[in-house]
């Protein structure tokens, strides 16, 4: 197999991926096996799109650890220097489930740093569990037209329109001082069906239903305004 046949198959990480594309041990084991077949390494590193320094430090870990060495590791340092020291640990958590005290207080009394403390107590799983919420019961009405949800919104008019940038009319457009007035965007929604119902008005008053939605209720309608 060659190299250019190996580099359609999932060579370089620049491309999109896609479900067809192999993992990055899978590809990072077909470098290694096209080096080994004969192909020279600058070759093979520029057909899967990596360094050479990358190829021979695939190729260690290859050897050293087989298969399971071409997995990612993780980037966290195997020690940390400056880590807090086990006999803190232990005092903040003592302090913790003795007295319930927070971080501004243990890092008071030990010495420490807020925010040391406070990354010690989340590590440690120590800190206060929030109470489960209730659950909520809802509501709904088996019939339509048995309850209605009424509310309105009080919507300020434009006093000099959109302006010309966006519907181009140069004409003349009353001044700023103009008063423009209000209009009231009434909403209904029935509670069984969910249908809604909009229309705004002049007034802020409950305008008068028409016959052809007057329906008899056995609820009086939600008004929130």
């Amino acid at each position: 197999m060659s190299v250019r046949s190996l580099h359609l198959n999932g060579g370089s990480s620049r491309g999109p991926v896609s479900r067809f594309c192999p993992s990055d041990s899978t590809r990072r084991l077909l470098l290694l096996q096209a080096a080994e077949c004969g192909e020279s390494v600058t070759g093979t590193c520029r057909g899967f799109g990596v360094s050479r320094r990358a190829y021979y430090r695939w190729r260690a870990r290859y050897r050293s650890h087989g298969a399971a060495g071409l997995v990612d590791r993780s980037s966290r340092p195997h020690h940390s220097a400056r880590r807090l020291g086990v006999d803190h640990e232990c005092a903040i958590a003592e302090l913790r489930r003795q007295h319930g005290w927070g971080p501004d207080r243990i890092a008071a009394v030990l010495g420490l740093s807020r925010a040391t403390v406070h990354r010690t107590i989340r590590r440690l799983g120590l800190q206060r569990q929030r109470p489960p919420r209730e659950p909520v019961f809802r509501y709904q009405r088996e019939h339509a037209g048995e309850l209605l949800h009424v509310d309105t919104k009080k919507l300020g008019n434009l006093r000099r329109g959109i302006g010309h940038r966006l519907d181009h009319n140069r004409e003349w457009r009353p001044s700023k001082m103009t008063p423009a007035g209000y209009v009231v965007l009434y909403a209904a929604v029935d509670d069984a069906t969910r249908l809604a119902y909009t229309e705004y008005l002049r007034s802020r008053w409950i305008p008068k239903v028409s016959p052809q939605y007057a329906q008899p209720s056995t609820r009086p309608a939600n008004r929130c305004g």
